[in-house]
């Protein structure tokens, strides 16, 4: 049997909504003593943060820079006329094509180490030879633009390149976009660094220099979504919808499953950003009896209902393990890093 949510409830309950990012405040419902003693009882926050990633303090120089297929050279030697402004590319094994001297790695050498070889190679060749090398082209460093940008894709960064400059290289975003949810990808794991914090308060820290591979992805508003998990006649994932409460998420997973969902001791996960969020305990019986507003929802949420009391996060951690994977990209990083220890 389930616990269904009355609809004419949800209803009633829509027009006191609490402010999405501020402690609960119900400002049109009039609490008397015992009612603020239930208020604090119905919800508890938990505020989580990480130490995110910050900038460099300063910009590698282009003798940092090593080379990698697809990057291109250009090479004088001796002042030859037959090698002067040579343009070489990298081969996919690291190599370049030089006269004379044929075929030379460069792959994971930086400009000086390039030039001293080509001196010692061409020793043979001309009385105390002078090379110059330069790099024309960095085409060796991808960084994936995926999501709401004016013009996604592939990026080569041609130089050190940080997220306001990447974000500049793809044209900026769309109207569509979802900066909250914006993520710095590294070797399939996000990276904790806030880029709303970056674009909205001025968090200059934040401003990471990019790598090679790094894929910057900002979601659209219309694919946001949220979960619940647990003790429901249907969990999974859901499409947000604006305004939508805890109750009405879980009318949708098809109610509480009676006589194991343990709804006095709802959680949910909170995601503000990769740096910060909040994992919040909510008594619903309080909302399902009318004593308080439905508790607004916000994209990304993950509503989970045990089916037994919570000693502790491990606790949860080992009844959402079945869908886990479902959830872990909102997961990540700051709660499998301070909740998951």
């Amino acid at each position: 049997m389930k616990i269904l949510i009355a609809p004419l409830l949800l209803i009633s309950c829509s027009s006191n909504q609490s402010p999405i990012d501020a402690p609960i405040n119900y400002k049109e419902v009039a609490l008397g003593e015992a009612d603020k003693k239930i208020d604090q009882a119905a919800v508890k926050r938990q505020p989580v943060s990480v130490k995110p990633v910050t900038r460099d303090s300063a910009p590698p120089s282009s003798s940092d820079y090593v080379l990698g297929p697809g990057d291109e050279l250009t090479v004088n030697v001796n002042g030859e006329e037959f090698m002067q402004a040579l343009r070489l590319s990298v081969d996919g094994s690291g190599f370049i094509q030089l006269p004379i001297v044929n075929r030379i790695s460069v792959l994971g050498l930086n400009v000086a180490e390039i030039q001293e070889n080509l001196v010692s190679a061409y020793s043979g060749e001309f009385i105390n030879p002078w090379v110059v090398v330069s790099i024309s082209r960095y085409r060796s460093r991808p960084i994936y633009m995926l999501g709401e940008f004016l013009s996604p894709g592939v990026i080569h960064m041609e130089r050190p390149t940080n997220i306001t400059q990447a974000l500049g290289l793809a044209g900026g975003m769309t109207d569509k976009a979802y900066l909250e949810g914006a993520r710095l990808l590294r070797q399939e794991k996000i990276v904790a660094v806030d880029v709303e914090a970056l674009l909205n308060q001025g968090r200059f820290d934040q401003n990471v220099r990019l790598r090679a591979g790094d894929t910057l992805y900002v979601p659209s508003t219309e694919d946001l979504k949220i979960y619940v998990l647990g003790a429901v006649e249907d969990p999974g994932v859901q499409p947000y919808q604006k305004d939508i409460g805890v109750l009405a998420a879980i009318a949708v997973a098809g109610g509480a499953v009676d006589g194991e969902a343990k709804l006095n001791d709802t959680r949910i996960i909170r995601t503000y950003s990769p740096v910060k969020g909040e994992l919040l305990t909510i008594d619903v019986t309080d909302f399902l009896r009318g004593r308080r507003p439905d508790f607004q929802l916000r994209p990304g949420d993950i509503v989970f209902i045990p089916n037994q009391p919570i000693a502790n996060w491990n606790a949860v951690i080992s009844q959402i393990a079945p869908t886990f994977q479902l959830v872990s990209n909102v997961l990540e990083p700051f709660v499998q890093i301070e909740f998951l220890k």
